[in-house]
């Protein structure tokens, strides 16, 4: 994990210097939150690689930033559509 964090943030600051003042680090551990081991290489990053400030995105929150785009955004990012049908329902009074 530590050499493919080195390694994204070496090829970004390469390809894209002075674009970026924050480098988002997205992990994918289901459980438990954020690994130690990744708070350690962002802490040791912060300090390395002044004035760039880091963050982790792991898959919660990732998730509600990808519910808060619209349909188009998200067929975007996904590259597919969403398959979804409108569905009406319809209330009435028996008399």
């Amino acid at each position: 994990m530590e050499s493919k964090f080195h390694s994204d943030l070496t090829g970004a600051k390469a390809k894209r210097r002075g674009e970026f003042k924050t480098f988002v680090f997205v992990f994918n551990h289901q459980r438990g939150g954020m690994h130690p081991e990744v708070s350690r290489v962002l802490a040791q990053a912060q300090i390395d690689h002044a004035p760039l400030t880091f963050e982790a995105l792991g898959p919660k929150h990732l998730l509600a930033d990808v519910l808060r785009l619209d349909r188009h955004e998200i067929e975007e990012v996904f590259g597919a559509p969403i398959q979804a049908e409108d569905v009406i329902y319809g209330v009435g009074l028996r008399t």
